[in-house]
């Protein structure tokens, strides 16, 4: 719901029927929506009875100062088991309350989006602000060997149309020793760290060690092939990863591992109702060439959106 709370605020309206409540005087012992601190525009729950309270309803609205008005916008329930406005037969008493629907709000919700591609989020109704955290996506590693091929970049993530963003990891190259660099930090947040480089391996050495994949703020970065084996690793799922490198064999030199995602987080306070965003994708491995082993992939980053009520 987000209904806001006034303390100790029961008034009579000016009227009865099915009209929006119009403040007319305090109930005795109670306070009237000015004196109480009621704010203009912001949305209350309010309980309407009867004096014998045959007749009653619950529900929300917005209050505008300027008339004194609590809009009766949403009816939650009443004396007649629907969600219509009740017509009074003549003007009940007014109360603002805290309902369960209120009372049961979660201080704290999280949405998270692990698929790579584009969306809109949604702003839960209610919601007075959002933490945005992204990882850009893991690079893979090159393969080696004769013929080997690169591997590819990780690419952003990104919020509300590319204002906020965490770039990719950078791959390594087919046969090369050197890791993938990392794309640097991130623009548009709040915080912002460059996602790990990838290692080098010792690549001039038959049967030498490759290099790891690089590991992002989550960690997750692909395990290094040894010496004439494929057991290099792809990085862990959503964890913006770097691929780990080809392991060497006999006068194929090892390779690096890909670079890591950044990760970028902006505070917004007063959100909006939606933000476009792309999960960027992850970077692809290396081919292996004759002789050689192939790299492996970097994983996709992450977005998490924490929201406050």
């Amino acid at each position: 719901m987000g209904s806001s709370l006034i303390n100790v605020c029961r008034f009579n309206p000016t009227a009865g029927g099915t009209t929006d409540w119009t403040y007319s005087s305090a109930v005795a012992g109670y306070q009237g929506p000015s004196a109480a601190g009621a704010v203009n525009g912001a949305t209350y729950s309010y309980r309407a009875e009867s004096p014998d309270q045959t007749q009653w309803e619950i529900g929300t609205g917005p209050y505008d100062s300027g008339t004194g008005t609590f809009s009766r916008t949403t009816v939650l329930a009443n004396s007649s088991g629907t969600t219509s406005k009740i017509n009074f037969s003549a003007a009940p008493q007014v109360a603002i309350v805290a309902l369960a629907e209120d009372i049961a709000r979660p201080a704290h919700t999280r949405t998270v989006i692990t698929t790579a591609g584009s969306g809109t989020y949604n702003t839960p109704v209610g919601c007075k602000a959002i933490l945005v955290k992204l990882l850009g996506s893991g690079a893979g590693s090159g393969g080696n060997g004769t013929g080997a091929t690169d591997g590819t970049a990780g690419a952003a993530t990104t919020f509300n149309a590319g204002a906020i963003t965490a770039p990719g990891g950078l791959p390594s190259l087919a046969g090369s020793a050197l890791g993938g660099a990392s794309g640097g930090p991130g623009t548009g947040g709040d915080f912002s760290i460059g996602g790990g480089d990838g290692q080098s391996g010792n690549g001039a050495i038959s049967f030498g060690n490759a290099g790891a994949g690089g590991a992002s703020m989550f960690g997750g970065g692909g395990r290094a092939g040894r010496p004439s084996t494929s057991d290099n690793t792809a990085a862990q799922t959503n964890s913006g990863g770097g691929g780990g490198g080809a392991g060497s064999a006999s006068g194929v030199s090892a390779t690096g591992g890909g670079a890591a995602g950044s990760y970028t987080e902006k505070l917004i306070s007063n959100p909006a109702s939606s933000y476009s965003y792309v999960l960027g994708a992850a970077g692809a491995a290396g081919s292996a060439g004759s002789g050689g082993v192939a790299g492996k992939a970097g994983a996709v980053g992450i977005i998490i959106v924490e929201e406050y009520y």
